[in-house]
């Protein structure tokens, strides 16, 4: 029992939130404010008190995510509320057992399967007034949790240390359909294969689990073990995520991949200080604009409600006129409908998911950044592993960044072609308009330098000298 707590305490749970989850479970709190939940794992039996009086309310998403990346849906069922139908809510859960309630009409009882365990936990409703399993009651302080977890080794990352298998949750933003979120699964399946099930992993994509600009906080709190992000989006932390977000700064794949190569190191290191494992980078097809009218030159964006994902796009909204408008790649088509924006500039593989066909007129492709995904890990879970696995997982990796590069490239033509082929008029961008985009890249070039001190100047230099 102790190490059931010590699992949701490891991953960053308080104790607060350790009695929210027995509450969500359905354990009685009675009016005189005072609660008990008798646990019984084996021999060992507890009780567990709690303030009826505190609010929970607050903690249910969190909760929800928590079980989630835990392999645990509390709204798996079809429960509105994480705290109905709280029989089912462990059910097949990451915690190698099935703990029905005992006394729950239809709890019935499995064999563990996992984590050398002879019993599966048995949760029991109850409060101060009556213990039905007739054991003596202990009660269990955050120390005593944690201290379980060393007899009793249930949770996820003890799992992933000993000999049993690493369960991993992993975090994407993106549709299945979409190339990125393919190579991604490829990339879990090899890494399933070539470790012989040491290491599975459970995908969770478009954003099903957690939003983008939450996948890189959740897999430091250890929400999940895997994410995948669109780099530029976190500029904001380190200027060498959003280089490659400059306008016209890599026009081409071989461009992209000098940039890619001279700023990896940065990012790295930055990674590894956020206790995090950089795997690899995989660029987005080339972008261009979308529009209901011809943008024949920039000045044709000014005034428009411009669709921004990240600081540079902010920023080259504001430089050209437009006013900017953070919208996620999920909510694109809604926003276009009610009028929240109504231009913006991404891939076309962007526009191919989203349908950009059903509210915007014209794509003019101008090649205007080729910014990459990161896909990066837990520092701690991938310390985890044996050194032979930790060379499984680079190399696999570095294949997975190969193929994602080439399967972007072939993504670049073919979602151009099917916007065209749905009725979008893909233009050829003006010479006027080209000329004005590169100038605004100077611009924001200039502006990063003094973000990105000496290294920045460096990379620059080092990446211009490339390209000449």
């Amino acid at each position: 029992m102790a190490a059931i707590f010590a699992h949701l305490l490891n991953h960053n749970l308080a104790p607060k939130a350790v009695k929210n989850v027995l509450l969500k479970l359905g354990a009685a709190a009675p009016h005189s404010g005072h609660g008990a939940a008798m646990v019984a794992l084996g021999d060992q039996k507890g009780r567990l008190h709690f303030d009826a009086h505190e609010q929970v309310a607050d903690d249910k998403v969190k909760l929800r995510h928590r079980l989630k990346a835990a392999g645990v849906d509390p709204l798996a069922h079809g429960a509105a509320d994480p705290g109905q139908r709280a029989p089912k809510i462990l059910r097949a859960t990451g915690w190698g057992a099935v703990a029905p309630f005992a006394g729950t009409a239809g709890a019935t009882s499995r064999p563990v399967a996992a984590c050398g365990l002879t019993s599966a936990p048995q949760f029991t409703r109850c409060s101060h007034h009556r213990i039905p399993l007739g054991a003596s009651p202990m009660t269990f302080t955050r120390r005593a949790a944690l201290a379980g977890a060393a007899s009793l080794p249930l949770a996820l990352d003890a799992a992933a240390q000993g000999s049993a298998a690493a369960r991993w949750q992993f975090a994407l933003a993106y549709p299945d359909g979409n190339f990125h979120t393919r190579n991604a699964k490829t990339f879990s399946e090899a890494i399933e294969a070539a470790t012989s099930g040491r290491v599975s992993i459970q995908m969770h994509s478009n954003g099903s689990l957690l939003p983008l600009p939450a996948i890189k906080r959740g897999v430091q709190q250890g929400q999940v073990q895997l994410g995948e992000i669109l780099l530029s989006a976190y500029g904001n932390e380190d200027p060498f995520f959003e280089l490659d977000g400059i306008p016209q700064l890599a026009r081409t794949y071989a461009d992209a991949q000098r940039l890619a190569d001279l700023t990896k190191p940065f990012i790295e290191t930055r990674f590894q200080r956020q206790g995090l494992t950089l795997l690899y980078m995989v660029p987005w097809p080339s972008s261009g604009f979308y529009t209901n009218a011809p943008v024949d030159t920039i000045e044709a964006l000014r005034g428009t409600r411009f669709r921004t994902f990240s600081v540079m796009t902010n920023r080259f909204a504001t430089l050209v006129g437009a006013t900017p408008t953070l919208v996620q790649a999920a909510e694109l088509p809604q926003a276009f409908a009610t009028g929240v924006v109504n231009a913006m500039v991404t891939s076309a593989t962007t526009g191919v998911d989203s349908s950009a066909w059903d509210y915007a007129r014209v794509f003019t492709p101008v090649g205007f950044t080729l910014t990459k995904n990161a896909v990066f890990m837990s520092r701690r879970a991938f310390d985890a592993l044996s050194a032979a696995d930790q060379a499984t997982i680079r190399r696999l990796s570095a294949e997975a960044e190969r193929r994602g590069w080439a399967l972007s490239e072939e993504a670049n033509t073919t979602s151009q072609n099917i916007l065209g082929q749905r009725g979008m008029n893909v233009a050829t961008p003006t010479p006027a308009l080209m000329q004005a985009l590169d100038r605004v890249s100077a611009e924001m070039v200039t502006e990063w330098l003094t973000r990105s001190g000496e290294d920045g100047a460096r990379v620059i230099a080092q990446y211009r000298a490339a390209r000449s």
